[in-house]
C-alpha cells in the first residue's frame, strides 16, 4: 500500500467504505468486505516514509474502524 507514492507523502490512511454499501447490498461489495476480512486475518504491508511497515490484522482493525 501506498508505494505508488513520493517518499514524502507515504503513510498509512483509513480505508474508506464505498458508497452504498450497507446491509442490503453487501453482496455486491462482497469484494471489498473479503479484502477487509483478509487485511484483519493477515495485517497490512504499507509504505511510511519509505520504510516497508507491517502492522497487525488486529491493529488495522482497530485504527481504520473503531472511533
Amino acid at each position: 500500500m501506498f508505494y505508488d507514492l513520493k517518499k514524502k507523502d507515504q503513510k498509512w490512511g483509513r480505508s474508506d467504505m464505498p458508497d452504498g454499501l450497507n446491509e442490503d447490498t453487501v453482496s455486491k461489495y462482497s469484494w471489498f468486505v473479503d479484502q477487509e476480512f483478509k487485511r484483519r486475518e493477515e495485517g497490512v504491508w504499507f509504505m511510511n516514509n519509505g520504510e516497508p511497515t507491517y502492522m497487525t490484522g488486529e491493529h488495522y482493525y482497530y485504527l481504520n474502524w473503531c472511533k
